[in-house]
C-alpha cells in the first residue's frame, strides 16, 4: 500500500495530503481521491472518498462487507469513516 503512496508523491500529477492536512483543513478533501490506510509492514487498505460531510468520509472500498471486515466479500459504499482513521490521501491533478 506505501508503494502507491510513494508513487503518487514522486508523480508530477499528482497531490499528496496528510492526515494532518485533512484535519487541519477538510476543504482538502474531495470526492474522487483515493484514501489509504496503513496498518504495517507496508500492508494497508485502499479506496475513493464519494462524499464528504464535515468530518465523516462516505467511501467505496473493496475486499470489504457491509460491517467494514478487512476479509471482506466485495466492494461497497461506506459511511461512517471519520478523516482521522484514514492515514493518507492522494489526488491527480487536472490537467
Amino acid at each position: 500500500m506505501l508503494d502507491l503512496w510513494n508513487r503518487a508523491r514522486r508523480a508530477a500529477k499528482a497531490r499528496t495530503i496528510t492526515t494532518g492536512a485533512a484535519l487541519d483543513n477538510p476543504g482538502v478533501l474531495r470526492p474522487g481521491m483515493v484514501f489509504i490506510i496503513e496498518t504495517g509492514g507496508g500492508r494497508g487498505h485502499t479506496g475513493i472518498v464519494s462524499r464528504i460531510v464535515g468530518n465523516m468520509l462516505e467511501t467505496i472500498e473493496g475486499n470489504t462487507n457491509d460491517g467494514g471486515s478487512r476479509e471482506g466479500i466485495g466492494v461497497f459504499r461506506r459511511n461512517g469513516r471519520t478523516v482521522d482513521s484514514i492515514n493518507r490521501v492522494e489526488n491527480k491533478v487536472p490537467d
